[in-house]
């Protein structure tokens, strides 16, 4: 009988070594929880001009962020392991002109911006990026799964919020360039110069972020696949006009060639 209790031993040893990979290289999703862009509407046209007060922009809100991620793990470091995450994260919204008729009422357009890309329909969208670099303490290791915690910095970069008041910006500044003419403006040539700044990096928000971080890593033995599940809660970063709710929790969920 003692001889079976060490063999059981020697073997689940043997299944827990392999078990835990020391480097892993994966992609997950990545929706975040907290992150609102706010409801907005209000005149568009620059101030002064003859249509200053016959357009009106209107902009829906979002409540979270849906979004995709990559992770690469070490865990040769003594002590702590050391991870390296990039999460693309996104929110869309709705978008309207209410252009006042006069007598023949009012006339509403949806704005299509032209944002098509992965994941993303032709209408506007709130994009955040962030680049993350944690440290992360294995507080329980058991056969097949690892369980840790710790913290760690984010550069974070974030599009600006298409409301009115940033539209209006917009177009006053490219009125000033003699890029726009306010009187005598169609929708689609409000479009155009909503495009550009869209564009533009300088209208882009930068930060840095901080973070805590929890999760787990299950990986079977002598099979080089993993899955993992972490939550991080973010806080710093940057301000963008129109969102509340800072960073917010986001959830990563993945799998992973571990070796």
């Amino acid at each position: 009988m003692k001889s079976l209790w060490i063999k059981s031993l020697v073997l689940t040893s043997a299944i827990a070594l392999p078990s835990h990979a020391i480097i892993g290289l994966g992609v997950h999703i990545a929706p975040a929880f907290g992150p609102e862009v706010k409801k907005a509407s209000g005149p568009v046209m620059p101030a002064g001009s003859a249509n200053a007060d016959r357009i009106t922009l209107v902009t829906g809100g979002v409540s979270g962020l849906s979004g995709l991620g990559i992770k690469l793990w070490l865990d040769f470091i003594p002590v702590v392991d050391v991870e390296f995450t990039g999460n693309v994260q996104f929110g869309q919204y709705d978008m309207a002109f209410i252009v006042d008729q006069g007598p023949g009422g009012m006339d509403t357009t949806q704005v299509k911006p032209g944002m098509d890309g992965p994941f993303i329909d032709d209408k506007p969208a709130y994009l955040r990026s962030s680049a993350d670099i944690a440290v992360l303490y294995p507080f329980l290791k058991i056969p097949l799964v690892k369980f840790s915690a710790g913290g760690g910095i984010s550069y974070i970069v974030a599009s600006p919020v298409l409301n009115n008041s940033f539209v209006r910006g917009a177009l006053t500044e490219a009125e000033a360039n003699g890029t726009f003419d306010a009187d005598n403006a169609s929708q689609d040539d409000i479009t155009e110069v909503i495009v550009d700044a869209i564009k533009d990096k300088d209208n882009f928000e930068t930060g840095i972020g901080f973070f805590v971080q929890a999760g787990a890593k299950v990986k079977p033995p002598i099979i080089p696949l993993a899955v993992y599940a972490d939550v991080k809660y973010g806080f710093g970063g940057p301000s963008v006009s129109g969102t509340s709710g800072g960073q917010g929790l986001t959830l990563e969920v993945g799998g992973a060639l571990a070796f």
